[in-house]
């Protein structure tokens, strides 16, 4: 039987390391493209507004509810779920718009244009617009599903049973 040289042994093992940090590196790569961008669960649910053209779409719609939040942040992902399904099981998705504020500027903008004073770490917040002008806001940092529905109740978003 004829020996093997100890170097074709070491050829072999450094073979394996690279193969090896190959796959691992070409795995993070992969992982960090799919999962870098976030998107919230009322960005593909409901029709994004652009904060340009918010003025004009509630001028021309009486009543619309705004849904602000930031779609880049996973943590709201659990809160907009049950926004969801209060969205859904009244058939509100008509009277809704989303509008992503994922930085501070967007959101001062919007607060000079309403004269409101929201704050980022109020997000997500359900704002109601009548005739062009802001009549009521719900914070989510006290997010209640019977609260919500009274809420929209209040606004005549939802009518009274």
């Amino acid at each position: 039987m004829r020996e093997i040289p100890k170097k074709n042994y070491l050829l072999l093992i450094i073979l394996f390391v690279v193969t090896a940090g190959i796959v691992f590196f070409a795995r993070d790569i992969y992982n960090s493209r799919t999962t870098k961008q976030y998107t919230s669960v009322m960005n593909s649910f409901l029709t994004e507004i652009k904060l340009d053209d918010l003025n004009g779409y509630t001028l021309e719609n009486s009543q619309v509810v705004i849904f602000i939040s930031d779609k880049s942040t996973s943590s709201f992902e659990e809160l907009e779920i049950e926004y969801k399904k209060i969205i859904t099981e009244h058939n509100l998705q008509p009277l809704f718009v989303y509008l992503d504020v994922n930085n501070t500027s967007n959101l001062d903008l919007f607060n000079q244009k309403y004269d409101v004073q929201l704050k980022l770490e109020e997000l997500p917040i359900l704002v109601v617009i009548m005739d062009g002008k802001v009549t009521d806001t719900y914070l989510s940092s006290n997010f209640n599903e019977v609260d919500v529905i009274e809420f929209l109740e209040k606004n005549e978003i939802i009518e009274n049973n």
